[in-house]
């Protein structure tokens, strides 16, 4: 397959937003939505990770509190799709859903320190829940924009899932300093507080510049797609391509 450039990218950009993205150095919105990936995936990783601890020690046994992991997992992939679909209507902005749902999933992870017994269970569950789009929304929204900057932005957004790695082992520290694995749930419930800065940052400075790549027609609608393919073989043309009726024949053939 024919590699997309950093050029290329960059001048998608261009004809989205009509201007230049800048250095890399002034790309808050990646950076904060790189913070944002690293704080959340460690919170999903360390609610998942001791799920079924919490569910013995609020009075389940070891079998049934498989199955209840079961049922959240199912209820996380549920959402997502549930979640996919809403996003497809105009009034469910992503900028909206993912500053909900990062929100939601604090709340439910706060309600599970908390509460007890069958109560903190099934906020561990509606955790799980309001998980379900976030990582896949924070990798887009912090892309957009990025032009010739994203490959490298798409490779810290990856990187980022390190946060896995960092947040549980404080979850657990917790949990066997205390005893509780109720307690050790306000490790994951602070790291999802800090993942809502990107949100914030992107729906209070950014949510012109979303909603504008969110509407764009480009590469969608066919005649675009065709003035853009005009304008690159007239720069070809002007490249050296000294058959300009050849580069017309191609446009008109598209």
């Amino acid at each position: 397959m024919p590699e997309v450039t950093d050029a290329d990218m960059n001048l998608q950009e261009n004809e989205i937003s009509n201007a230049d993205p800048g250095p890399f150095r002034k790309q808050t919105n990646l950076f904060l939505g790189v913070l944002s990936q690293f704080c959340y995936v460690g919170a999903q990783v360390a609610v998942a990770n001791y799920f079924i601890s919490l569910c013995e020690q609020s009075g389940y046994d070891a079998a049934t509190s498989s199955n209840l992991l079961a049922v959240g997992q199912g209820v996380y992939t549920a959402m997502r799709f549930i979640s996919a679909d809403l996003m497809t209507f105009r009034i469910f902005k992503p900028r909206y859903m993912i500053a909900t749902y990062l929100g939601l999933c604090f709340v439910f992870a706060l309600a599970t320190t908390l509460t007890r017994g069958k109560t903190s269970v099934a906020m561990i569950i509606l955790t799980q829940a309001f998980e379900s789009m976030c990582f896949a929304t924070i990798f887009t929204l912090a892309l957009r924009g990025l032009g010739r900057h994203t490959k490298l932005g798409g490779s810290m957004l990856v990187a980022a899932i390190s946060g896995g790695a960092a947040v549980p082992p404080i979850a657990g520290a917790v949990a066997t300093s205390t005893g509780s694995f109720h307690t050790a749930m306000a490790v994951p419930a602070a790291f999802f507080a800090l993942s809502w800065v990107f949100p914030i940052y992107v729906n209070l400075v950014k949510g012109a510049s979303m909603d504008e790549h969110r509407e764009t027609k480009l590469n969608i609608d066919a005649a675009h797609a065709v003035d853009i393919k005009q304008i690159e073989l007239e720069r070809a043309y002007g490249d050296g391509i000294h058959d300009k009726s050849g580069a017309r024949e191609i446009v008109e053939s598209i």
